[in-house]
Protein backbone atom coordinates (compact mmCIF):
# COMPACT_ATOMS: atom_id res chain seq x y z
CA UNK A 1 0.00 0.00 0.00
CA UNK A 2 2.61 2.58 0.91
CA UNK A 3 4.32 1.71 -2.39
CA UNK A 4 1.50 2.62 -4.31
CA UNK A 5 0.86 5.76 -2.49
CA UNK A 6 4.69 6.93 -2.63
CA UNK A 7 3.93 5.67 -6.90
CA UNK A 8 1.21 8.55 -7.10
CA UNK A 9 2.68 10.78 -4.61
CA UNK A 10 5.70 10.87 -7.02
CA UNK A 11 3.73 11.12 -10.08
CA UNK A 12 3.68 7.69 -11.54
CA UNK A 13 0.25 6.52 -11.28
CA UNK A 14 0.64 2.64 -12.41
CA UNK A 15 -1.79 1.97 -15.67
CA UNK A 16 -2.95 -0.98 -16.87
CA UNK A 17 -2.90 -1.39 -20.81
CA UNK A 18 -6.77 -2.08 -22.31
CA UNK A 19 -7.00 -4.33 -24.54
CA UNK A 20 -9.78 -5.35 -26.97
CA UNK A 21 -11.01 -9.10 -27.97
CA UNK A 22 -13.47 -9.66 -30.64
CA UNK A 23 -16.06 -12.62 -29.87
CA UNK A 24 -17.48 -14.09 -32.80
CA UNK A 25 -20.16 -16.88 -31.10
CA UNK A 26 -24.11 -16.59 -31.06
CA UNK A 27 -23.81 -18.65 -28.17
CA UNK A 28 -24.89 -16.44 -24.99
CA UNK A 29 -23.37 -18.85 -22.64
CA UNK A 30 -20.42 -19.38 -24.55
CA UNK A 31 -20.10 -15.32 -24.21
CA UNK A 32 -20.65 -14.85 -20.39
CA UNK A 33 -17.57 -17.68 -19.89
CA UNK A 34 -15.43 -15.69 -21.61
CA UNK A 35 -16.21 -12.39 -20.14
CA UNK A 36 -16.31 -14.31 -16.96
CA UNK A 37 -12.62 -15.58 -16.86
CA UNK A 38 -11.23 -12.18 -18.43
CA UNK A 39 -13.12 -9.85 -16.40
CA UNK A 40 -10.10 -8.85 -14.39
CA UNK A 41 -7.67 -8.29 -17.22
CA UNK A 42 -8.52 -4.84 -18.48
CA UNK A 43 -9.71 -6.84 -21.61
CA UNK A 44 -12.67 -4.89 -23.80
CA UNK A 45 -15.42 -7.60 -25.30
CA UNK A 46 -16.86 -6.71 -28.91
CA UNK A 47 -19.22 -9.55 -29.25
CA UNK A 48 -20.54 -10.70 -32.54
CA UNK A 49 -22.84 -13.17 -33.35
CA UNK A 50 -22.74 -13.70 -36.95
CA UNK A 51 -19.37 -13.75 -39.56
CA UNK A 52 -20.48 -10.86 -41.90
CA UNK A 53 -20.74 -8.55 -38.88
CA UNK A 54 -17.58 -10.01 -37.16
CA UNK A 55 -16.09 -9.04 -39.87
CA UNK A 56 -17.07 -5.13 -40.02
CA UNK A 57 -16.07 -4.81 -36.58
CA UNK A 58 -12.68 -6.30 -37.27
CA UNK A 59 -11.53 -3.62 -40.08
CA UNK A 60 -13.61 -1.08 -38.04
CA UNK A 61 -12.10 -1.00 -34.58
CA UNK A 62 -8.76 -1.89 -32.67
CA UNK A 63 -8.81 -5.58 -32.07
CA UNK A 64 -5.84 -7.32 -29.95
CA UNK A 65 -6.98 -11.13 -29.67
CA UNK A 66 -10.08 -12.78 -31.84
CA UNK A 67 -11.78 -15.69 -30.21
CA UNK A 68 -14.26 -17.74 -32.78
CA UNK A 69 -16.94 -20.37 -31.49
CA UNK A 70 -16.66 -23.45 -33.51
CA UNK A 71 -19.86 -24.54 -32.27
CA UNK A 72 -21.76 -21.43 -33.25
CA UNK A 73 -20.79 -19.72 -36.51
CA UNK A 74 -22.66 -19.30 -39.36
CA UNK A 75 -20.07 -20.04 -42.12
CA UNK A 76 -17.25 -22.72 -41.99
CA UNK A 77 -14.60 -22.32 -39.37
CA UNK A 78 -11.64 -21.56 -41.54
CA UNK A 79 -13.22 -19.62 -43.96
CA UNK A 80 -13.67 -17.42 -41.59
CA UNK A 81 -10.49 -17.32 -40.18
CA UNK A 82 -8.81 -16.96 -43.21
CA UNK A 83 -11.09 -13.93 -44.06
CA UNK A 84 -9.86 -12.59 -40.57
CA UNK A 85 -6.15 -13.52 -41.76
CA UNK A 86 -6.53 -11.48 -44.96
CA UNK A 87 -7.60 -8.09 -43.14
CA UNK A 88 -4.60 -8.44 -40.34
CA UNK A 89 -2.06 -6.96 -43.65
CA UNK A 90 1.33 -7.22 -41.35
CA UNK A 91 -0.04 -6.88 -38.15
CA UNK A 92 -0.12 -9.53 -35.34
CA UNK A 93 -3.66 -10.16 -33.82
CA UNK A 94 -3.98 -13.81 -32.58
CA UNK A 95 -6.83 -15.56 -34.01
CA UNK A 96 -7.89 -18.45 -31.45
CA UNK A 97 -11.04 -21.01 -31.89
CA UNK A 98 -12.75 -22.52 -29.49
CA UNK A 99 -14.92 -25.66 -29.46
CA UNK A 100 -16.58 -28.45 -27.05
CA UNK A 101 -14.67 -31.22 -28.08
CA UNK A 102 -11.85 -31.88 -30.52
CA UNK A 103 -12.13 -32.24 -34.45
CA UNK A 104 -8.51 -32.49 -35.65
CA UNK A 105 -9.73 -31.63 -39.53
CA UNK A 106 -11.51 -28.85 -38.66
CA UNK A 107 -8.74 -27.73 -36.34
CA UNK A 108 -6.32 -28.58 -39.01
CA UNK A 109 -8.09 -26.44 -41.76
CA UNK A 110 -8.47 -23.60 -38.73
CA UNK A 111 -4.66 -23.69 -38.15
CA UNK A 112 -3.48 -23.83 -42.22
CA UNK A 113 -6.03 -20.76 -42.74
CA UNK A 114 -4.08 -18.66 -40.29
CA UNK A 115 -5.60 -19.49 -36.87
CA UNK A 116 -3.07 -19.07 -33.95
CA UNK A 117 -4.17 -21.55 -31.17
CA UNK A 118 -7.23 -23.07 -29.69
CA UNK A 119 -9.17 -24.52 -26.63
CA UNK A 120 -11.37 -26.93 -25.50
CA UNK A 121 -14.56 -26.06 -23.40
CA UNK A 122 -15.00 -25.52 -20.67
CA UNK A 123 -12.67 -22.63 -20.64
CA UNK A 124 -10.38 -21.97 -17.43
CA UNK A 125 -8.64 -18.52 -16.46
CA UNK A 126 -5.62 -20.17 -15.62
CA UNK A 127 -5.76 -22.00 -19.84
CA UNK A 128 -6.94 -18.68 -21.64
CA UNK A 129 -4.54 -16.54 -19.68
CA UNK A 130 -1.54 -18.83 -20.46
CA UNK A 131 -2.19 -19.10 -24.09
CA UNK A 132 -2.50 -15.08 -24.17
CA UNK A 133 0.17 -14.22 -22.41
CA UNK A 134 2.31 -16.82 -24.52
CA UNK A 135 0.89 -14.63 -28.29
CA UNK A 136 1.39 -11.45 -26.53
CA UNK A 137 5.59 -12.45 -25.87
CA UNK A 138 5.05 -13.93 -30.00
CA UNK A 139 3.60 -10.46 -30.46
CA UNK A 140 6.58 -8.38 -29.12
CA UNK A 141 9.29 -10.96 -30.72
CA UNK A 142 7.46 -10.45 -34.00
CA UNK A 143 7.33 -6.59 -33.71
CA UNK A 144 11.62 -6.89 -32.40
CA UNK A 145 12.38 -8.86 -35.50
CA UNK A 146 10.41 -6.49 -37.61
CA UNK A 147 12.42 -3.56 -36.28
CA UNK A 148 15.54 -5.20 -37.09
CA UNK A 149 14.92 -5.73 -40.83
CA UNK A 150 13.99 -1.99 -41.19
CA UNK A 151 17.57 -0.94 -39.49
CA UNK A 152 18.62 -3.45 -42.07
CA UNK A 153 16.94 -1.53 -44.86
CA UNK A 154 18.31 1.59 -43.48
CA UNK A 155 21.40 0.75 -43.22
CA UNK A 156 21.66 -0.97 -47.12
CA UNK A 157 20.17 2.38 -48.12
CA UNK A 158 22.99 4.15 -46.45
CA UNK A 159 25.73 2.69 -47.69
CA UNK A 160 24.04 2.02 -50.82
CA UNK A 161 23.68 6.33 -51.32
CA UNK A 162 27.29 6.20 -49.30
CA UNK A 163 28.86 4.04 -52.39
CA UNK A 164 27.30 5.81 -54.91
CA UNK A 165 28.41 8.78 -54.15
CA UNK A 166 32.35 8.11 -53.84
CA UNK A 167 31.77 6.06 -57.00
CA UNK A 168 33.00 3.40 -55.51
CA UNK A 169 33.23 0.34 -58.47
CA UNK A 170 35.25 -2.39 -56.47
CA UNK A 171 33.67 -5.78 -57.29
CA UNK A 172 33.98 -6.97 -53.66
CA UNK A 173 31.83 -4.05 -52.28
CA UNK A 174 29.29 -4.27 -54.54
CA UNK A 175 28.89 -7.79 -53.14
CA UNK A 176 27.59 -5.38 -50.03
CA UNK A 177 24.88 -4.11 -52.05
CA UNK A 178 22.74 -7.27 -53.00
CA UNK A 179 19.94 -8.38 -51.73
CA UNK A 180 20.20 -10.90 -48.01
CA UNK A 181 19.68 -13.40 -50.59
CA UNK A 182 22.44 -13.00 -52.44
CA UNK A 183 25.07 -11.58 -49.71
CA UNK A 184 26.33 -13.10 -46.78
CA UNK A 185 29.47 -12.30 -44.74
CA UNK A 186 30.28 -15.60 -45.83
CA UNK A 187 30.46 -15.23 -49.21
CA UNK A 188 32.32 -11.71 -49.03
CA UNK A 189 34.86 -13.18 -46.71
CA UNK A 190 35.60 -16.45 -49.03
CA UNK A 191 35.76 -14.66 -51.92
CA UNK A 192 38.32 -12.40 -50.30
CA UNK A 193 40.23 -15.38 -48.77
CA UNK A 194 40.11 -16.86 -52.41
CA UNK A 195 41.35 -13.93 -53.93
CA UNK A 196 44.45 -13.32 -51.49
CA UNK A 197 45.34 -16.84 -52.06
CA UNK A 198 45.21 -17.37 -55.80
CA UNK A 199 46.96 -13.94 -55.83
CA UNK A 200 49.63 -15.72 -53.89
CA UNK A 201 49.85 -19.36 -55.49
CA UNK A 202 50.48 -16.93 -59.36
CA UNK A 203 53.35 -14.85 -57.37
CA UNK A 204 54.53 -17.84 -56.07
CA UNK A 205 54.34 -19.59 -59.46
CA UNK A 206 55.87 -16.74 -61.11
CA UNK A 207 58.64 -16.11 -59.00
CA UNK A 208 59.95 -19.92 -59.07
CA UNK A 209 59.54 -19.26 -63.28
CA UNK A 210 62.07 -16.69 -63.00
CA UNK A 211 64.49 -18.17 -60.50
CA UNK A 212 64.41 -20.88 -63.55
CA UNK A 213 65.61 -18.95 -65.68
Amino acid sequence: MNHVLSSINAGVIPVAIEKYMLVISDSDKTVAEIQHVLNQDSINFLVSSGSKQALNLFVTNHIDYVIIDLDSIDMPSDELVYALRVRVSDNFIPIIVIASSINEEILSNCLSAGCDDFLIKPISHITIKTKLSALDQMHELKNLYKDSINEQLVAKQILAFALAERNVEFEEIKLLTKSKAVFSGDLFLTALILSICWATIRWDYTLILFLDL
